[in-house]
This record gives structure tokens, C-alpha cells and sequence, in this order.
């Protein structure tokens, strides 16, 4: 067995004793971690299962800078499906997400330089 295969069952067992206690954050937390184990196992499906999952709680509990993180994650999950029109929304709104919150110095050095590589993508696919 892998250490990855390894990895996702532990990840499983934290995630269902965060869900047996009612760790919201904690949860989120691991299905944000599981979606980016899949994405390096080119899963993708699953990836954006866990994406939506842990981007959903993130919202339910106000975790702003967490939420922007997912929705970075989703907009490369978009890139990597090599429709990166569909990644420019998220990266959007990721930026206004930290923008809001002052973190403008990681909208600067993470997503900035994304939504600028998705929108040229975009157009040369025209």
C-alpha cells in the first residue's frame, strides 16, 4: 500500500471523529486536505466533491480566508480541465474574499498571478 493510500485513510478517520464531535472547521479542514490528495492523484471528480464540501463549511462558519483558498483550488481544478474561463469567477472571487480581509499581499503573490495566466488562457483559446 502507498503512503498516499495511507494518508486518505487516516485523513477518513480524523474527518468522521471531527464529524462525530461537530468540529466544523476541523472537518472542512480535511476535506480541503483530501481534495488536494486526490487533485495530486488526478482524480478530479472527488476533488471537486471534497472542494465543494469543505467550501460549503468554510461558509457556513464565516472562515473567509479559508473559503478563498477553496475557491483558488476550484479555479485550478478548472485549469487542469483545461477551461480556465470557468476558473476566472473563482479567482475573483477569492481576491475580493481576501481583499476584504486584508490579505491583500496573498492576492498579490497567489492569486493575481493565477487569474492573469487563467484570462490569457482564455483568450488564446478564442
Amino acid at each position: 500500500m502507498s503512503q498516499k493510500y495511507g494518508l486518505q485513510e487516516g485523513y477518513e478517520q480524523v474527518l468522521g471523529l471531527f464529524r462525530q464531535v461537530g468540529a466544523r472547521l476541523g472537518e472542512a479542514n480535511v476535506l480541503l486536505s483530501l481534495g488536494d490528495l486526490e487533485r495530486g492523484r488526478k482524480q478530479y471528480p472527488l476533488v471537486w466533491h471534497y472542494y465543494q464540501s469543505a467550501g460549503q463549511l468554510y461558509q457556513q462558519i464565516g472562515d473567509g480566508y479559508s473559503l478563498a483558498r477553496v475557491l483558488y483550488r476550484m479555479g485550478d481544478w478548472w485549469v487542469a480541465q483545461a477551461q480556465p474561463e470557468k476558473a476566472v469567477p473563482l479567482y475573483e472571487q477569492a481576491i475580493t474574499i481576501w481583499s476584504q480581509i486584508g490579505l491583500k499581499s496573498l492576492v498579490e503573490q497567489i492569486l493575481r498571478p493565477k487569474l492573469q495566466q487563467a484570462l490569457l488562457d482564455t483568450d488564446e483559446q478564442d
